[in-house]
């Protein structure tokens, strides 16, 4: 199985609450790793971490965590990937057709929104980032 990657050019906050899909789409025992180190490394400073559907969903988040939300999941990820190695996948750009969300909503969920799809648009694409925790 390849690596599993969440997809931030996707994301999406609404209502409080985030949801990245996950490309490829993990099977049962991924996911049974993903929620045993989302379990060990949680310290409730984001709200319910889950995955159901081939996504990834927490809340309720507020402005201004997603740089160490975004780290604390890349991390989880990276710990569920378990020893395969890590590969750069090539994917073609996607084409963004969640233009009505914007459309209906200004508020904070939509600027958190933007932030998190940003992570996906920087250099690397859906690939891990090496940031710092900010402190």
């Amino acid at each position: 199985m390849a690596a599993v990657q969440l997809c931030w050019s996707e994301a999406e906050v609404s209502e409080g609450q985030l949801r990245v899909p996950l490309e490829p789409k993990p099977d049962k025992e991924w996911t049974r790793r993903f929620e045993g180190t989302a379990a060990l490394l949680d310290r409730g400073a984001f709200g319910k971490v889950s995955l159901k559907k081939g996504q990834v969903r927490v809340g309720p988040i507020e402005p201004g965590c997603e740089e160490k939300l975004r780290h604390f999941l890349e991390s989880v990820v990276l710990e569920a990937n378990g020893p395969q190695e890590h590969e750069e996948a090539d994917e073609p750009e996607r084409q963004e057709e969640e233009a009505q969300a914007g459309d209906r909503d200004e508020g904070p969920d939509r600027q958190m929104t933007e932030r998190f799809r940003a992570f996906g648009a920087g250099s690397g694409g859906e690939q891990a980032a090496t940031a710092e925790p900010q402190g």
